[in-house]
């Protein structure tokens, strides 16, 4: 079965999913800037984000040089990494782009895509970083 055959199936069962399985939406169609302290707290109830990097399986890449990039010795496969920010209510802050390789620290990717939270907010992370 090709993707974009699977991609055409799952267009035409999705209004059926939707009604039955509650699946995540946007919360606000365009992102803004918090200005106020009562905007910030709206989203970070007790001023705490938690920040934390997870691995997706990809399948191998033909390219040999992608192949080392994207190996993952922690999970003995082929990833790419992302980066999250959720509030204490589990909504996703932010989100970074797909294409993180798997062989990356975690606090590498961090350091380069983290989100500019304000100051008032106090970040939490787990072990890996």
């Amino acid at each position: 079965m090709d993707q974009s055959n699977v991609y055409r199936d799952i267009q035409k069962i999705e209004g059926l999913i939707r009604q039955c399985l509650p699946i995540p939406q946007k919360l606000y169609k365009v992102t803004r800037r918090l200005k106020t302290k009562e905007e910030v707290e709206q989203y970070f109830p007790w001023f705490i984000a938690f920040v934390d990097v997870t691995e997706q399986p990809i399948s191998r890449p033909e390219n040999r040089l992608r192949r080392r990039i994207y190996y993952s010795g922690k999970r003995k496969k082929h990833t790419v990494k992302n980066l999250y920010t959720v509030n204490e209510d589990s909504i996703m802050i932010y989100k970074s782009k797909h294409k993180q390789i798997g062989k990356k620290h975690d606090y590498n990717i961090y350091k380069k895509n983290h989100p500019k939270l304000p100051k008032d907010v106090m970040s939490m992370f787990d072990l890996g970083f």
